[in-house]
């Protein structure tokens, strides 16, 4: 009796102990096939330049990843075996955007689990043009030269890539005026402008109609005006002619400067001491005439900066002497030249005026002059002028209307550094403004 109560007791403990084993296991397996994965963001955006960026995922199964279109798209990693829940990066790049909006799918695949997918978009990278604009004047019975450029901004450009402009041009003034068809350029950066040069002599006064269609769909119509070739009084002729000393940058020239001491208000005069001998084309003939520690008022009125003592001058930064000319900038910084004002248009009354102007660069300067207006009343027709020449002088023209006796005009270097890694530099010489009549 005693031996089979034994027995069954055996029996129940085997059975109890594989009840609990089986119990354990299931509850092992149970946990095992439970996964758990999940990832950071829902939508990935990209600009249309491209870019990188990244997501999370987490899990506690091997997981994988893929995308729908990996013509544009690519991942730093495709798959992924920790299964602890820590944190794993994953970059995703995107390449630059010329065409239409675009859309993928980036799937991430947990073992046991469904998958989670996270939508990636990139905006559109069209070429995009702005307003355009034509530098210069249009004047009857005057040939069209390289001052006359037809402008059009453009912003997300690719470089080397090509596009078609076609102008056609209609109006009263528009007889003499050359139409341009199918013209190729090429895009040179991802900002810049179209410089398109006009040719041809208008004929007529009045206005005209440059309708402008580029390959890409982009259309425009700008309005511009024909001017009489009459004009009346000249209101302003700044001609520097009593410069005398330094080298003549723009001719490569050899030219002569004296010498120069400090007077007892810490500016220059001239050093009678100190022979006048030759510099090279290089070496300016004075200090700044203007701002601290420049030239005395004496040597200002002496090359025609100011009429008289305590009068009202030439404005600007570094203005240096050059034979017949000045230069602005030193390329230390932006700096300008700001004219006198216009006295001689009746007080009370504004004119629309033409201005003229010969310019040159620094070689390796920027080509980007500014042109503003600081003081008094009129609109100018332009806002910068491209001067690239720099060992031959160009006249350059634009129009100010509405121009008060007041009114001061600044032509300033580029406040960004040129190809030589400085500021700009440029060298200025007859400044004329004429009324133009209607």
């Amino acid at each position: 009796m005693l031996a089979k109560n034994v027995k069954d007791m055996i029996k129940a403990g085997v059975v109890l102990a594989l009840t609990v084993l089986f119990v354990s296991c299931d509850k092992k397996v149970a946990e095992e096939i439970t996964p758990d994965g999940r990832v950071d963001v829902d939508i990935i955006e990209f600009p249309f330049a491209g870019a990188e960026q990244e997501f999370t995922v987490r899990a506690n199964r091997p997981w994988s990843v893929s995308l729908s279109d990996d013509s544009w798209l690519s991942l730093s990693a495709t798959e992924g075996t920790l299964t602890d829940g820590s944190p794993e990066k994953i970059g995703v790049q995107a390449t630059r955007n010329t065409g239409a909006r675009r859309e993928a799918t980036i799937t991430v695949a947990i073992e046991g689990q469904s998958v989670i997918e996270i939508s990636v978009v990139q905006e559109d990278g069209f070429l995009l043009f702005g307003d355009p604009s034509i530098a210069g004047i249009l004047q009857a019975d005057e040939m069209l030269d390289e001052t006359n450029i037809l402008s059009i901004p453009y912003t997300r450009g690719m470089i080397d890539e090509k596009v078609v402009v076609s102008v056609a041009v209609s109006g009263e003034g528009a007889a003499g005026i050359t139409s341009i068809e199918d013209k190729e350029m090429t895009i040179g950066s991802l900002e810049g402008k179209l410089s398109i040069p006009l040719t041809g002599k208008p004929l007529n006064e009045g206005a005209v109609e440059f309708a402008i269609s580029i390959s890409n769909g982009y259309t425009y119509s700008l309005s511009a005006r024909v001017l009489a070739t009459a004009f009346g009084e000249t209101y302003y002729d700044e001609k520097f002619d009593k410069m005398v000393w330094g080298g003549d940058y723009v001719n490569r020239q050899y030219g002569i400067m004296g010498g120069f001491k400090l007077d007892g208000n810490g500016e220059y005069i001239i050093d009678e001491n100190i022979s006048v001998a030759a510099v090279d084309y290089l070496t300016p003939g004075s200090h700044s005439f203007l701002g601290t520690g420049g030239m005395a008022e004496s040597y200002e009125i002496l090359r025609g900066i100011k009429s008289g003592p305590g009068a009202r001058g030439l404005g600007g930064g570094q203005i240096l002497e050059r034979p017949g000319y000045v230069q602005v900038g030193n390329g230390e910084k932006s700096d300008q030249l700001m004219t006198r004002a216009i006295w001689s248009i009746p007080s009370g009354q504004t004119k629309n005026v033409k201005v003229s102007v010969d310019l040159a660069i620094w070689e390796g300067a920027s080509t980007n002059i500014l042109i503003q207006k600081p003081a008094g009343a009129g609109t100018l027709s332009i806002d910068h002028l491209e001067v690239a020449n720099h060992s031959e002088w160009q006249t350059y023209e634009f129009t100010l209307t509405g121009a008060s006796n007041q009114t001061r005009i600044a032509f300033k270097t580029d406040s960004q550094l040129g190809p030589d890694g400085k500021y700009g530099r440029f060298f200025i010489k007859n400044i004329l403004v004429q009324e133009i009549l209607e």
